[in-house]
């Protein structure tokens, strides 16, 4: 199980160099339990639709890449996790001309279609995920 969860950020990024919609869910997804048999998945109960959406669209990647990782045949379960999933905010992307710092939330803020949305619903930059 630790090496599992030490890897799965790497696992995560490999599945999603070829299934990056899959890698979105997976980033608030964590390995919770590992049996004979079963591998357990807990996924951040502010996210919790991307349980449905790995089960509907992405279990057999998912599965497969498990698989293949651990060396041994296992079923996934998905679950909501008992806290947030929080490995995936910091990881270091990388960052494209003009892009701004996933860090930096007053510049977000000042992005153009940013503030427009932000406008419209009075709200703010509080996390940015990637």
């Amino acid at each position: 199980m630790e090496r599992l969860q030490a890897e799965w950020p790497t696992l995560v990024a490999e599945i999603g160099e070829a299934h990056g919609w899959l890698r979105t869910d997976l980033l608030d997804s964590w390995p919770v339990e590992m049996t004979d048999s079963t591998c357990r998945l807990g996924f951040d109960p502010e996210f919790a639709g991307g349980i449905e959406e790995v089960q509907k669209r992405g279990y057999s990647i998912l599965h497969d890449a498990v698989v293949a990782h651990i060396g041994r045949k296992v079923n996934i379960e998905c679950c909501l996790a008992k806290e947030p999933v929080r490995w995936s905010h910091h990881l270091k992307h990388p960052q494209k001309e003009g892009e701004v710092p996933s860090g930096n939330l007053r510049a977000w803020e000042a992005q153009p279609a940013i503030r427009q949305i932000l406008e419209v619903f009075h709200g703010d930059v509080r996390d940015v995920q990637h």
